[in-house]
């Protein structure tokens, strides 16, 4: 009567036991199941990261380029402005040298001199005839440095010019540079931000290394029971 009364008592109690340490593993182990999600914020965010930086060194690749334009234009117009420089020493030693001629010429080369610079007004010879050589040869080596100072002014000017561009070369070049540099302190950031990234997901890896092998644990303790429950029903 005792025996019949235990077994009448224990075997239920048994199952029942058997069963909620079951429900609690399997609880457990879909729980663990729940937290190891793929990280797709992870992916997108890199793949983001990894496109600005892509754009911004390419942007920096064009920049070069143009840089490579800028200064290749800028050696041109130093090389123009020292041609430039060049002519109007050429024009100055030849003011000297005209200068030296009209001052060796007889009156009648002068006078030809002032015929041939204003032949309109060649009837002007006998008045020109009149006057005192000193006269014409000063008048004529006026005239002389005049049209040096006349081409020299043409060629400063036009050298003017190509310093202002050459300056606006050097401002277009600076600002690419400081795009560059701009360029390159935001892909700083992004490496970082991809650095903290990567360390979050490697601690996010552990957590889940760590989850799965307790998932594996209770997957064995949930066979366990279920096969010593099912034993101990086939042996009843």
């Amino acid at each position: 009567m005792k025996n019949t009364l235990i077994k009448k008592y224990w075997y239920p109690s048994l199952i029942t036991r058997l069963g909620i340490i079951a429900i609690i593993v399997l609880s457990l182990y879909f729980l663990l199941d729940k937290c190891n999600v793929p990280s797709i914020e992870f992916v997108e965010k890199m793949d983001s990261l990894q496109k600005v930086n892509d754009s911004l060194f390419l942007a920096n690749k064009k920049a070069d380029s143009v840089i490579t334009e800028l200064v290749a234009e800028d050696v041109r117009l130093t090389d123009i402005i020292e041609d430039q420089k060049d002519n109007v020493k050429i024009i100055r030693q030849t003011v000297i040298k005209e200068v030296e001629i009209v001052k060796a010429a007889d009156s009648l080369a002068i006078v030809k001199f002032f015929n041939d610079r204003y032949p309109e007004q060649a009837k002007a010879v006998d008045t020109l005839i009149a006057l005192n050589k000193p006269v014409l040869v000063f008048a004529a080596t006026d005239l002389v440095k005049y049209d040096g100072a006349v081409k020299e002014l043409v060629i400063k000017d036009s050298i003017i010019t190509l310093q202002d561009n050459r300056i606006s070369l050097k401002d277009s070049t600076i600002g690419l540079y400081k795009t560059k540099e701009a360029n390159l302190q935001s892909i700083i950031v992004n490496k970082d931000a991809a650095i903290d990234e990567w360390t979050k997901q490697y601690k996010n890896l552990s957590l889940q290394n760590k989850k799965l092998k307790l998932q594996s644990k209770f997957q064995k303790i949930g066979t366990l029971i279920l096969a010593g429950g099912l034993a101990f029903v086939l042996i009843k």
